[in-house]
């Protein structure tokens, strides 16, 4: 008999962060859920991001959109500290933002937007390669299929 395995449709990573101050490192594990439910929930998520995105632009008015300048430079960098932890906190839930950057001592607004980039990037990867691989399989059967008519 054979038998078919089905991968979860969650994708966990395990981010190490070291600790600016005291250089012990913290394992963090983030997971991106594939299923349909979630799939279904995305549009939710998105609007409300949106919608919060919004807000904070409203908050930072005075800053979005300018040129950094010695001036504005602080409340830039919250402004987009703000913003990258809605994104972490919409899309890994609520508090992971400050779990990451207590872990990391405070560590820097670069390091984990660079962070939020490479999971992106995975993740958008993981999902295209799916995709091909369903596309790839339904191509194999309407071949096989055609091939086979053709006998008949």
């Amino acid at each position: 008999m054979e038998k078919i395995v089905l991968e979860s449709s969650v994708v966990k990573f395990a981010i190490e962060i070291e600790n600016k101050n005291d250089g012990k490192t913290t394992e963090v594990v983030l997971g991106v859920d594939f299923s349909d439910e979630a799939l279904i929930a995305e549009k939710a998520k998105a609007d409300l991001r949106k919608k919060k995105i919004a807000q904070l632009e409203d908050e930072y008015s005075d800053v979005v959109g300018s040129e950094l300048t010695d001036d504005n430079i602080k409340r830039a960098l919250e402004a987009f500290s703000k913003t990258l932890q809605l994104a972490f906190d919409t899309d890994f839930g609520a508090g992971t933002y400050d779990k990451l950057a207590k872990a990391s001592g405070g560590n820097s607004f670069i390091n984990l937007l660079i962070l939020y980039q490479r999971i992106d990037q995975i993740v958008s990867s993981k999902i295209e390669a799916k995709l091909a691989n369903i596309q790839r399989k339904s191509d194999n059967r309407k071949a096989h299929y055609l091939k086979n008519r053709k006998r008949h």
